[in-house]
């Protein structure tokens, strides 16, 4: 079972993204919160396999919530926003994205800006 939290702060995206994720029995919701704050108590809390994160939301956005979750609980994080602004890649979580290491699956990875491209 993959344990999917959703942060969205429409209650209409919401609802759509819980009804398409449990379409698939081998995913379970196991939370909803509306802001990026709410975002870092429930990914504590709950231990998620996987973060739904909007981007646009009230509080906390998604690029401070999902820099903050990298830094205290690493989890693969989907963004999933209905806008978008052309500078937001500029500024984007991807820059914390990092990728874990096959070898020791502990190790919190390597910046994707670090990383040396294949051969």
């Amino acid at each position: 079972m993959i344990r999917t939290l959703i942060v969205e702060d429409s209650p209409v995206e919401q609802e759509l993204l819980a009804h398409i994720l449990t379409m698939d029995s081998a995913i379970e919701v196991v939370g909803i919160v509306a802001n990026g704050e709410d975002a870092l108590e429930a990914t504590a809390s709950l231990r998620p396999d996987v973060i739904t994160m909007d981007i646009h939301m009230p509080k906390m956005n998604g690029y401070e919530t999902t820099r903050q979750i990298m830094e205290t609980h690493p989890v693969p994080i989907v963004i999933v926003s209905g806008s978008f602004v052309s500078n937001d890649m500029d500024r984007a979580p991807w820059k914390q994205v990092r990728w874990p290491s096959l070898e020791n699956p502990g190790d919190r990875g390597i910046p994707i800006t670090k990383r040396r491209p294949k051969p």
